[in-house]
């Protein structure tokens, strides 16, 4: 079994068994540590630049609760054309009934598929915007970057929250789950990534733990990185122009 199946099983799994409770389900123990990614990520989308019924992706869809924040930010829903994948059935049922419960008839404003985030088939340049929250890590992600490059359109945006793979957390994570599950190295993406695009930006996110136990905590950071914010972050929040 390979990295997606591995936790595409994972996921059903979890989903069937916590089905009112999105953070356990998708393997988070920390609703203020969802919350603030999610915040980042919103913070990053520039819609002065979407035009009316361009193609905005959410890959990794996960529960949803994403997807529904992206949608009810983006003025009248109607206006663009969403779409979400996940590779979890049990995610993509979840994730049409959040959108349903969140906005009246909100399904119908999306088309959701049933898809690995490593082997999506979207023709090139067919997105304005694409997000890939908490997804990368459980395939190739710099393999996937690229994939997301060639399917956004030119001027158009990939915004990416993504555990740092140096991070002494991740690493206990990547054991644990017998290495089915990895994090993005900064400077092998810019390496690998920026030269294909127009512009790379990335904050990190830094907390004390993801625990509930323990206090919680992020520092606002602008887009630039030490080598000191690198080595603390558990995760990067990046984004791409095309």
């Amino acid at each position: 079994m390979n990295n997606i199946k591995y936790w595409a099983h994972c996921f059903d799994t979890q989903q069937k068994e916590n089905p009112e409770d999105s953070v356990k389900a998708l393997n988070f123990s920390n609703h203020k540590l969802m919350n603030q990614v999610h915040e980042e990520i919103l913070s990053c989308i520039d819609f002065s630049i979407i035009q009316k019924s361009d193609r905005l992706l959410d890959t990794g869809c996960g529960t949803g609760e994403l997807l529904c924040k992206m949608i009810s930010k983006g003025e009248e829903p109607q206006k663009y054309q969403y779409f979400a994948t996940d590779i979890s059935r049990q995610m993509v049922k979840k994730a049409r009934e959040n959108l349903n419960q969140k906005l009246t008839g909100g399904s119908r404003f999306c088309d959701f598929s049933l898809m690995s985030v490593d082997n999506m088939g979207f023709k090139n340049g067919c997105f304005s915007l694409i997000l890939a929250s908490e997804s990368l890590q459980y395939t190739d992600p710099y393999l996937a970057i690229l994939d997301l490059i060639s399917m956004t359109k030119k001027s158009g945006q990939i915004i990416i929250s993504i555990p740092n793979h140096n991070s002494s957390h991740i690493q206990k994570a990547i054991q644990k789950h017998n290495g089915m599950f990895t994090g993005l190295d900064f400077e092998k993406a810019m390496g690998l990534i920026a030269p294909r695009v127009s512009s790379f930006m990335a904050k990190p996110l830094i907390f004390a733990d993801n625990q509930e136990k323990n206090p919680y905590f992020s520092r606002e950071l602008e887009y630039s990185l030490s080598k000191g914010d690198i080595l603390q972050a558990n995760r990067f929040v990046i984004h791409l122009t095309v």
